[in-house]
């Protein structure tokens, strides 16, 4: 470019020359001097606007924020074209209507000055939370970190005032699927997470007692994933009891005895004495199909995975788990509501004031999926059904390296010393293609909670020997674990044609139909189920309800019935009680 040239860098130095040629080096001096200050003052007025004096009508706070989908990094056909993302399991949306009161009550004799600092649910990639109502108005709200400081003034004696917080949230299921040969086995943890593993009074990460824990928890698993999951097994197998008020850290530890809140804060202190960020959430379980207590307090963990972020993980839910773990290590249920996070305690008071804290539920729905009526009932039922096997073909050979592998690999995954059965078992399929080997690894894979690299070893399995029975069940198990239940029935009807009249395969094909809502082809599938197995409690409760839904109440009764003498447990009486309950209502003029 020539000397005539405009260059935007010698334009911008001309007009700086023009604007402070006339005015001397002090008088810049002091225009500068009151810019700031004036800036200085409009960042006072903007703090002062955001909490004004609100009048005694409802407060209004409807944050912006919209969840983005699942990423599908990879596909696969098997079976006939089935697929999932890579990285995250989109399950199906749930709106509720969610709240809490909060009684406040003054019990001194004297007036008294009463500030709450109250949990209001934040939105993320897995909840939309809008059209939130604190009742009343709160003198000055302000919204920090998911939480709000109400301060409710001068309190009389004896006074007793109540806070409603009210808000709406479309909450949905979430599996995360990891392949650990993308993750590093040690983890340089980000700037802004190492306060996430930092010891707390409420997360004693520092205490000998949690660090001497915490590291026979992992030993001697080296890397950075496998030790969290070593953690979780820690805490999900320790004893279940309720406690008024919870338990601290240590004596979780020293009664091995945990309720959920317990469970979550002492995860969170092993995982930060070892370096793995962690932080505690606390919040709600929504339960569509109960009748009763819909909405309950729950506590869970996020624990850091690199590339997958913030994972949820609730040791009080596993300890349900058989050895599938994909229920809940990396799952946030539909049923989930997060409302706060880093502490246990869900409200603090400033003042003396007595605090009680209700949860409601007004209403909750599930949108755009099939019923998943008593889904919480399975309990991975399809896995529970499962009878002896038939006879399969036996691929392995006897004192063979792939055979020696997979014995080993078996022998490591059951004492949970993850690297070393990855090892063993991949070693085994690289060794020999077996459809033995590649069932097998897919187990751990399951376990492990590596999804679609599961179903891919599966799906090998099968190309290698179609009639491999275990295989076929692994893929059933791993589906209704999901709750894929069209997944479920092709796979059972897959099963059929190999092993016509088989039960398993018509249980499972049963139960998908129930779920899918196809009640004739339920009833005849569970009918034939019934017929093979005829001492099968929960399949003849399971065809109850199929004949229920056809309105053929006799018939249900008479199958339910069948199935309590048959023998059922806890869970499965109470649904069968359900389901005379409903018949009676719907009998009623």
């Amino acid at each position: 470019m020539g000397q005539g040239g405009c260059r935007p860098g010698n334009t911008l130095v001309r007009i700086w020359i023009v604007i402070t040629a006339p005015v001397p080096r002090f008088r810049l001096h002091l225009l500068l001097s009151v810019f700031i200050l004036l800036f200085i003052v409009a960042v006072h007025l903007s703090v002062l606007i955001e909490t004004p004096e609100v009048p005694s009508a409802p407060f209004d706070y409807n944050p912006a924020y919209s969840m983005p989908t699942g990423e599908v990094v990879e596909r696969f056909a098997y079976p006939r074209g089935a697929w999932l993302p890579a990285r995250r399991i989109v399950g199906p949306t749930r709106v509720s209507r969610l709240g809490w009161e909060l009684t406040v009550d003054n019990p001194q004799p004297t007036p008294t000055h009463v500030r709450l600092t109250i949990p209001i649910p934040p939105s993320d990639e897995t909840q939309q939370v809008d059209e939130v109502r604190v009742t009343p108005a709160p003198r000055a709200f302000r919204r920090d970190a998911g939480r709000a400081a109400v301060d409710l003034g001068m309190l009389a004696p004896r006074q007793r005032v109540t806070v409603r917080v009210d808000f709406r949230v479309r909450h949905r299921e979430e599996v995360r699927d990891f392949d650990v040969r993308r993750l590093p086995q040690v983890v340089e943890v980000p700037k802004s997470l190492l306060r996430f593993t930092e010891g707390t009074a409420d997360f004693p990460a520092e205490d000998p007692q949690v660090c001497e824990w915490a590291r026979v928890a992992v030993h001697p698993e080296p890397h950075y994933f496998y030790r969290a999951l070593r953690l979780y097994d820690a805490v999900r197998v320790m004893k279940f009891e309720m406690a008024a008020g919870g338990r601290s850290v240590l004596a979780a530890l020293d009664s091995n005895t945990v309720q959920c809140s317990d469970a979550a804060a002492l995860l969170v202190a092993g995982a930060r004495s070892v370096g793995i960020p962690a932080r505690y959430v606390g919040g709600v379980f929504v339960r569509e199909e109960a009748r009763k207590a819909p909405i309950e307090p729950h506590a869970w963990v996020e624990l850091y995975v690199p590339e997958h972020g913030w994972v949820t993980v609730d040791p009080t839910m596993g300890r349900f788990d058989d050895l599938t773990r994909v229920a809940h290590f990396g799952q946030r249920g539909a049923g989930y509501v997060k409302v706060w996070m880093d502490t246990p305690r869900a409200v603090v008071v400033e003042g003396d004031a007595r605090v009680a804290m209700t949860f409601l539920c007004e209403d909750t729905q599930t949108v755009a999926a099939p019923s998943n009526q008593a889904a919480w009932l399975c309990g991975f039922p399809v896995r529970r059904a499962m009878g002896p096997a038939p006879e399969t073909r036996r691929t392995a050979k006897t004192g063979s390296r792939a055979g020696l592998l997979m014995g080993a690999g078996i022998a490591e995954l059951e004492h949970s010393l993850f690297s070393r059965a990855q090892y063993e078992l991949e070693s085994a399929v690289a060794e020999e293609e077996m459809g033995e080997t590649h069932r097998n690894l897919a187990v751990f894979l399951i376990r492990t909670m590596q999804i679609s690299r599961a179903l891919q070893e599966l799906e090998r399995a099968l190309k290698v020997d179609d009639r491999d029975y275990y295989a076929w069940r692994e893929l059933i198990n791993l589906y209704a674990a999901l709750e894929i239940w069209d997944r479920v029935l092709e796979a059972s009807q897959a099963g059929l044609a190999r092993f016509p009249e088989h039960f398993d395969f018509l249980s499972a094909g049963g139960q998908a139909c129930l779920r899918l809502r196809r009640w004739e082809q339920a009833r005849g599938l569970l009918a034939n189920a019934v017929g093979v197995r005829p001492e099968h409690g929960w399949a003849h409760v399971e065809l109850g309800w199929a004949l229920k839904e056809l309105g053929r109440f006799e018939e249900a009764r008479a199958a339910i019935r069948q199935g309590v003498s048959k023998g059922l447990n806890e869970r499965e009486r109470v649904f069968g009680t359900h389901l005379m309950d409903e018949m009676l209502s719907l009998e009623r003029p």
